[in-house]
């Protein structure tokens, strides 16, 4: 679980979320952000201008040429559908029961 506050470009989402919600928002919080307008956009993008319901793949092949900013950072995939770059957050649980984030992995996609 990553604090929200690892996100920079999340301060306005998370702070929106404390005052409607009265709690911190979960990391999760705002990558699950991210794959919904992620999601939507490629939504759009398959439907295009015929307003019909797009197939499954339709939305897929969407999305694998979407190139996003988000509140997590850049969003763009592959041909095979896997991120191609990532980063992963080093996260300790203390005695406590808090996270404490303790370093990030860059990750890249193998070759498609």
């Amino acid at each position: 679980q990553t604090p929200a506050s690892e996100f920079p470009k999340a301060a306005q989402m998370v702070a929106a979320y404390k005052t409607a919600y009265g709690k911190d928002a979960a990391g999760f919080s705002v990558t699950g952000y991210d794959a919904m307008n992620v999601a939507l956009a490629g939504i759009k993008k398959a439907i295009g201008r015929s307003k019909d319901v797009p197939s499954r793949l339709s939305v897929q092949n969407a999305i694998r040429k979407i190139s996003y900013t988000g509140l997590s950072g850049g969003i763009k995939f592959n041909s095979v559908g896997d991120r191609v770059t990532g980063q992963l957050f080093v996260v300790q649980v203390t005695n406590d029961l808090k996270f404490k984030v303790n370093g990030t992995v860059r990750t890249k996609a193998p070759k498609a």
